[in-house]
């Protein structure tokens, strides 16, 4: 909005609104401007940004995770799925999370479980970001048989990659747990946990056994924090409230995170170098003249947050 000069009227229909506050919103496009003008020559310009990354063996249930998540926090419905669609290599969607000035726009990472991509999809993860592990409430057989598929070779990964890492274990497609389960209308976290005790036990004690390798024993602090309890969803219809949970567990980690270190780049201010860089190559992909553009924001004048905000 702020980049295009000539507009005069905007009109969105489907379509919720991130930022800026809805009251800012309906007093029309120069509100808009001022509002984003008055963040800039404040000087308070912050990236409330992060980055969400869902690993998980192929048909471990990521890429309906994040579906059912996006369409949840959109106030639609989840569908039912019987669809296996596979991520070939890489899909980047995004969600707001949080309300309010400190809004966090997640970009969230679905990384392809297939083996034959490892090699490839391994450069993605690097340390600040937060992951998800995805295991499917699949039979005990099944998960036996493919423990290393599951869950070590993820954790190994991360080892290698990003020792630091975050790492929240989700127990997916627990509606589909056993026949009693598919037909129940309960679809509520604490039922799915019953339903799914036995996956859970499965999950939490390869979690043990992961850390006591990497603590040696319990007498060294774990570099891969994985953060307990596992957390039990079903991403298909009638699935909201899992979806609310896993939604509430995101912001319990990332907007109020125990130690605000493991993901420094929530809320850390934006040098007026870093922001006027940006402003200047944005201009520069937009066909747009880039120092022109870069000054008005120096002065605040329809400057152009959105890109450092995001």
């Amino acid at each position: 909005i702020c980049d295009l000069h000539a507009v005069e009227r905007v009109e969105f229909k489907d379509n919720p609104l991130v930022r800026p506050p809805a009251s800012i919103a309906r007093q029309g496009v120069p509100a808009l401007r001022k509002h984003f003008q008055e963040i800039v020559t404040s000087g308070d310009l912050r990236t409330w940004a992060a980055r969400l990354v869902l690993l998980g063996n192929a048909d471990s249930g990521k890429t309906s995770l994040q579906r059912g998540l996006r369409r949840h926090l959109a106030g639609t419905k989840l569908l039912k799925t019987n669809v296996y669609e596979p991520t070939n290599h890489l899909q980047v969607e995004s969600l707001p999370l949080g309300e309010g000035a400190k809004q966090v726009q997640l970009s969230i990472w679905d990384l392809s479980g297939h083996k034959d991509q490892a090699s490839a999809v391994q450069q993605y993860i690097k340390e600040g970001s937060i992951y998800v592990l995805c295991v499917p409430a699949a039979s005990l057989n099944v998960l036996n048989n493919a423990t290393n598929d599951w869950v070590t070779r993820w954790l190994s990964y991360l080892s290698l990659k990003a020792p630091k890492a975050i790492v929240i274990p989700v127990l997916t497609k627990c509606d589909l747990v056993n026949a009693a389960t598919k037909e129940s209308l309960d679809r509520s976290p604490a039922h799915l946990e019953t339903q799914a005790s036995a996956q859970l036990a499965w999950l939490n004690e390869r979690l043990d056994a992961f850390d006591a390798v990497q603590t040696q024993g319990g007498t060294q602090p774990p570099n891969v924090r994985i953060q307990r309890p596992v957390q039990c969803v079903a991403s298909s219809a009638g699935g909201e409230p899992t979806m609310e949970a896993m939604k509430a567990r995101l912001e319990e980690e990332i907007l109020y995170a125990e130690d605000p270190k493991w993901l420094p780049q929530v809320g850390q201010l934006v040098s007026r170098d870093a922001y006027l860089t940006s402003v200047f190559i944005r201009a520069l992909r937009d066909g747009r003249e880039p120092i022109d553009s870069a000054r008005a924001a120096d002065i605040g004048y329809i400057p152009s947050t959105m890109s450092m905000e995001h």
